[in-house]
């Protein structure tokens, strides 16, 4: 086996060209650019602030090409622009972002279960909060003889008043989730 000298120089020379710009230790300052950007990625929303609770796991093994998405009509909890937002997200999700299409091969019937009060809450450490909380919603999958096979909770973190749409969102996508690692 032959050592191929002109890729190792070129390797120690790349790093070593990285460090020498920076002043000090080199190895400290490239650490601290590393963390710099970790944190910019974390705090810039790159990350979900959603959950989803898996309350009944797929029974079928089955893989499904068209998506029907339904709205179960019961919840009471929500002002219906955020069940209207939450269907057309998770549609835009399902249809447009994946290779599903509109049809009746798997049924989606969803009813949002929780919406933060309009009233101020009390946090953990006491102090009164105003619109924090979360968006859940409760989601039950039928396959094409109306038989269940699975039922999910998504949730979408609400972080103040001017997030609420993106806690619709997050719900919709952890939804979009898992539908696409169980049922494509």
């Amino acid at each position: 086996m032959r050592n191929d000298v002109s890729m190792n120089r070129w390797m120690a020379g790349s790093a070593r060209s990285i460090a020498s710009g920076l002043s000090g230790n080199p190895a400290f300052s490239l650490g601290l650019i590393v963390l710099t950007i970790w944190f910019i990625l974390l705090f810039s929303g790159c990350s979900g602030t959603g959950r989803t609770e898996i309350l009944r796991p797929s029974q079928s093994n089955l893989r499904y090409s068209s998506v029907l998405v339904t709205h179960d009509g019961s919840d009471s909890i929500a002002p219906p622009e955020v069940s209207r937002y939450f269907h057309t997200t998770l549609e835009t999700y399902l249809y447009d972002r994946s290779s599903f299409v509109r049809g009746p091969g798997l049924r989606i019937v969803y009813r949002i279960s929780g919406y933060p009060s309009q009233g101020e809450m009390i946090s953990s450490e006491g102090e009164k909060e105003s619109e924090m909380g979360s968006v859940t919603a409760e989601v039950t999958f039928y396959n094409f003889v109306e038989k269940e096979i699975a039922s999910v909770r998504a949730e979408g973190d609400i972080r103040n008043a001017d997030r609420i749409d993106r806690a619709v969102k997050e719900c919709a996508r952890q939804v979009a989730l898992y539908v696409n690692r169980n049922f494509r």
